[in-house]
């Protein structure tokens, strides 16, 4: 598993979705991964500073990642990673280490969603 995951709660719900450390939260099942452009759009990007609120929360996601969440849990999944999310930022230690792993939080994934039409991640997916 990914260090971070979103934890989108039981698919059939619409709980709060909340970012995990896999270590720590065991996930119950596969995960699916995102992949947007960034482009210029502000979005919500886990940093030192929010990262214990990501914790008990995830709140006022852009349209992509919105898209995402809904389509994770219409697939019937409850774990997400969305790498502006489940990186932190502006952490160098952290950021280095979890790009190293990317290719293999890709190649785990159930299924990867793309937003291949989308200029920025304010697109959508859809």
């Amino acid at each position: 598993y990914p260090t971070r995951l979103l934890d989108l709660g039981d698919p059939k719900s619409t709980n709060t979705s909340r970012l995990i450390e896999a270590a720590k939260n065991l996930p119950s099942g596969p995960y699916l991964t995102v992949s947007h452009c960034w482009g210029k759009s502000k979005h919500i990007c886990a940093t030192t500073n929010n990262l214990q609120n990501l914790y008990t929360g995830v709140h006022s996601l852009i349209k992509t990642f919105q898209d995402a969440m809904t389509a994770t849990r219409n697939l019937g999944f409850r774990y997400l990673w969305i790498d502006s999310v489940c990186i932190v930022q502006d952490d160098e230690e952290d950021w280095a280490r979890e790009a190293t792993l990317m290719y293999k939080v890709y190649a785990n994934a159930e299924c990867n969603l793309a937003a291949a039409a989308s200029r920025d991640s304010s697109g959508g997916l859809f």
